[in-house]
């Protein structure tokens, strides 16, 4: 049967161009008519909850929120899997859904879930955010500056930007960045780091655990739970500059491999 086709195109060599030709043709209309998207839309099973509370260490978000956060959401039914990503300041649980639940309807029984644990959270912390997690992409960053208006007036200017922004379609998100109007400045000095022999990373990580918030203890109320904390960061300039950090068995202060200094925020920033 092969054989016999075979024998049939090569006797008839024109018809093989011609069948060519019309592939080729029809090839080429489906890739134009056939409809692509760049960047194609696709539904996640999966709510997220973020929360931030400042200066707080990994170890204390942990205990004091998130296991809190956690276990209540083991009481939602339609929940899979819970994983979480801590880091210093902040959180993110990302809840994975059983197949079928409708996300939006989720997202409003774990916001619900959430809020029955603020109670037991610390006061001074940023509520958590729950939302229905969708692919988003980030679009554009703008930064708004001015020598002449206060950063008071800044901050103004930024939040009318925003929620004009905000009304435009299929802009689902849009976040201000720099709303403190102070901050230290860290700048290492690379020929210090390299004459103790330090590691950079090893830097870094310790930079990260300067100033944090540690619980001092706890009291309970039939209603409510108050957390008690202290803060054990550097309150000046000085202070910073002079903070002991231990790396690879070596003791050295701050300032011996860094300069810091004091900045005000001029700008800001959306995105």
């Amino acid at each position: 049967m092969f054989e016999k086709m075979l024998r049939f195109f090569v006797l008839n060599s024109k018809l093989n161009y011609t069948l060519f030709f019309l592939i080729f043709i029809a090839g080429v209309y489906s890739y134009i008519k056939i409809p692509k998207e760049i960047f194609p839309n696709f539904d996640l099973e999966m709510v997220s909850v973020k929360g931030s509370y400042s200066g707080a260490s990994v170890d204390i978000l942990d205990k004091m929120i998130v296991r809190e956060i956690e276990d209540e959401l083991q009481t939602v039914n339609g929940i899979d899997t819970i994983s979480t990503i801590i880091s210093p300041g902040k959180f993110t649980i990302i809840i994975e859904l059983e197949k079928g639940e409708n996300r939006y309807e989720m997202a409003k029984k774990i916001d619900d879930a959430v809020k029955l644990t603020k109670d037991n959270l610390p006061s001074d912390m940023d509520e958590p955010v729950v939302t229905a997690m969708e692919v988003r992409r980030r679009l554009a960053e703008v930064t708004i500056s001015s020598n002449e208006l206060s950063l008071e007036h800044l901050k103004d200017e930024a939040e009318e930007f925003k929620s004009e922004l905000l009304s435009i379609k299929d802009v689902a998100e849009v976040t201000i960045y720099g709303s403190s109007d102070k901050f230290y400045k860290i700048s290492l000095n690379e020929k210090k780091i390299d004459a103790y022999g330090l590691d950079k990373n090893e830097i870094f990580e310790k930079i990260k655990t300067i100033s944090f918030i540690f619980p001092i203890g706890q009291i309970k109320d039939p209603k409510k739970n108050f957390y008690l904390s202290t803060y054990n960061g550097a309150k000046t300039q000085e202070d910073l500059a002079n903070t002991l950090i231990k790396i690879e068995n070596k003791t050295i202060y701050l300032k011996d491999i860094a300069v810091v200094s004091k900045q005000k925020m001029q700008q800001h920033s959306l995105a």
